[in-house]
């Protein structure tokens, strides 16, 4: 049966619309400081306020013309259920990018739909509660406190997902359960349906009172570390009204401390600051090299991990004893970095030498060996090559595109080795059986052999646990891998002793990148530049050097020259790495130079032990010193603002040396 309402605008509870609504606000707006749990100013709090009642209000305005517009249709059970399907398939639209990116091209206009769509989601959300505070007007306490509990659930689970991710379903989550909390409000609060036009005036006062936190708003780093590091409501509000106001769909804002002054070139983040020149990358900054040269014709075998998280890899115990003795083998390099958390980052650059693969002279090793008489092959999983070609399809409108993209390093090996393991098989079986394989047929020439395991990648789908157990227990379930994953490494391991060439040719070891493991609540990697997922383990062994360790910073960038220097090729290529040979023979030998990651939302600086971190879509800087602080969990950049502005500007000049046009 159809249910009709009276359209008269004084049947509107407009009143107890904008309270509840302004109150449910006020008490996310409390509890978000109680939880803060840090310094903030009066003028943070009084921001923060304004922010928060000015979203209500506008929520207030759509919930009351959309329901002006309902009100005057039949409200039928199917009329309801339609409503909720149609605001249930909005919101799962951003959500389907991956999918859509895998099946089709949408991805490539998704920078500039994603966000409306998203935001679309949200206010239909406001809008169908906004319908439903109509139809509860009748009910009783039963009902509140029903809306009530729904709310804490919503707010609950939101807080149960990672923050750095799904940022549009964070969006949601709060304004459900901002209206939940309305609705309960609504329900206890009584019903006056004189006088509404009395609400549109303070509504639309605190409406046009956004433009302060607008302009004024999150201006300095600290704030912006405070609200958009450490607070659970304030957050997805602030990145809710950037989205709605970011004419380019850059991720970035020229509201709200968004650090856009550019909001019509997608392809512009503006740092302010002067940049500094760019530090020359010598070739030789740790001095010349006494070590002697192995020369052309020696086999090289380059094994890697993918996800490979070095905490884990050398903890202390008999763990995965192949693994470490084949890390144990070589001259260890204590600090050796990455320059991403993404393969797509990592291994271009690693075997180019080039921080942007693209740029003119850039030669991969296979390329240049494969010239000079070497037979070349990879053997990698099924889905490192797909993984490979897509370098850029995500990224079209990331200010720092060229780390993403641009080179298929796969092609330049003469034979790709794709390994298909059989059903329930370990991947890493395989991959040992085919390196094993091919390494028979190269012995006696010279050959370069990439060899690439997988499994430490997806960890949560190998260790033997459900996937949910295996999230709660990251650690415990990445351990686990590294057992099973052992043996695979013992074979191929076993079969190189034997067959010699473990004594003489140059082996590898390494991680394209670390694993976050639950660091701040993170548990895998491609987002942020944080130190475990930067920091990785490499051992380079060389026929006749000693093993040694060197504590000196160096990259994976640098070891294409260093290869190539080992066996006297130095021309016919150009890169940006360093030669760390003379790191062999001394290992605390002098010198260093900034090396620079870069990842979906953040990119770095090291000067070791200074780490400058710069989240490019929140438009927040931090210092860290790595010697003191691994974990990266005290910012220095208010004690100590010279290191702070020296490395920034050394930052900018890296940028602006690499990717000119992206940063002004």
């Amino acid at each position: 049966m159809n249910v009709s309402i009276e359209t008269s605008k004084s049947k509107l509870p407009v009143q107890a619309m904008l309270y509840s609504i302004l109150g449910a606000a006020g008490i996310l707006y409390i509890l978000d400081l109680m939880l803060l749990q840090k310094t903030f100013s009066t003028a943070f709090a009084v921001q923060s306020l304004l922010l928060f009642m000015g979203s209500a209000a506008i929520i207030f305005f759509i919930e009351y013309l959309v329901a002006r517009i309902l009100l005057m249709m039949p409200v039928s059970p199917s009329f309801r259920v339609l409503t909720f399907g149609g605001v249930v398939l909005i919101g799962l639209l951003p959500f389907l990018r991956g999918y859509f990116a895998r099946v089709s091209n949408v991805h490539q206009i998704w920078g500039i739909l994603g966000l409306p769509v998203a935001m679309i989601a949200v206010l239909l959300m406001a809008i169908v509660g906004g319908f439903m505070v109509l139809r509860v007007a009748k009910g009783g306490k039963i009902s509140a406190f029903l809306f009530l509990g729904g709310a804490i659930v919503i707010l609950w689970a939101d807080q149960q997902l990672l923050q750095s991710l799904y940022l549009p379903l964070h969006w949601m989550l709060v304004i459900s359960g901002l209206v939940g909390i309305q609705l309960f409000l609504f329900a206890m609060l009584p019903k006056n349906r004189k006088n509404p036009k009395r609400c549109f005036i303070p509504a639309g006062v605190l409406v046009v009172a956004l433009s302060v936190p607008y302009l004024t708003f999150l201006r300095t780093n600290h704030d912006r570390r405070l609200a958009l590091m450490y607070t659970s409501y304030l957050k997805p509000l602030v990145q809710m009204h950037r989205a709605l106001v970011d004419l380019d769909r850059d991720g970035h804002a020229f509201i709200l401390g968004g650090g856009d002054t550019n909001d019509f070139n997608p392809k512009v983040v503006y740092l302010h600051g002067k940049a500094l020149s760019v530090k020359k990358l010598a070739t030789y900054p740790y001095g010349k090299s006494s070590l002697t040269v192995p020369g052309q014709g020696t086999p090289i075998i380059i094994i890697t991990f993918d996800a490979l998280s070095r905490q884990e890899l050398l903890k202390a115990g008999p763990g995965w004893p192949h693994m470490k003795a084949l890390y144990n083998g070589g001259t260890r390099f204590s600090n050796a970095y990455s320059p991403g958390s993404t393969t797509r980052v990592s291994f271009p650059i690693l075997f180019s030498g080039c921080y942007d693969p693209r740029k003119k002279g850039c030669a991969t090793l296979a390329h240049i060996l494969k010239n000079r008489g070497y037979s070349t092959a990879a053997v990698v999983t099924d889905n490192i090559p797909g993984m490979i070609r897509t370098y850029s399809s995500h990224w079209k409108l990331d200010p720092f595109s060229p780390f993403f993209g641009g080179l298929d390093f796969l092609s330049d090996f003469e034979e790709k080795i794709v390994v298909h393991p059989k059903s329930g098989e370990l991947p890493a079986d395989a991959v040992s059986r085919a390196a094993i394989k091919k390494l028979r047929k190269l012995n006696g020439r010279p050959f370069l052999l990439w060899v690439h395991f997988f499994e430490t990648h997806d960890w949560f789908t190998w260790s033997g646990r459900t996937w949910a157990d295996a999230w709660t227990h990251p650690v415990e379930s990445y351990d686990a891998v590294l057992h099973r994953l052992d043996p695979a490494v013992g074979r191929l391991t076993d079969f190189l002793k034997k067959s010699g060439l473990m004594d003489r040719s140059i082996i590898v070891m390494t991680g394209d990148h670390g694993e976050a493991l639950g660091y701040r609540g993170f548990r895998t990697h491609s987002i942020w530049v944080y130190n475990c997922l930067v920091h990785v383990p490499l051992s380079i062994r060389i026929p006749g050097v000693d093993q040694g360790v060197s504590n000196m910073p160096v990259g994976l960038v640098d070891l294409h020259r260093t290869i190539l220097s080992v066996l006297g090729i130095h021309d016919g290529w150009k890169d940006d790495g360093c030669d760390i040979r003379p790191l062999f023979s001394n290992g605390k030998k002098n010198g260093s130079r900034p090396l620079f990651f870069t990842a979906r939302r953040q990119v770095g600086l090291l000067e070791y032990p200074y780490k400058l971190s710069f989240n490019f879509k929140q438009n927040i800087l931090g210092l860290y010193n790595l010697q003191r602080d691994p974990m990266e969990e005290h910012d220095l950049s208010d004690k100590f603002p010279s290191m702070f502005h020296t490395l920034m500007h050394t930052m900018i000049g890296f940028l602006g040396h690499w990717f000119p046009g992206a940063i002004k």
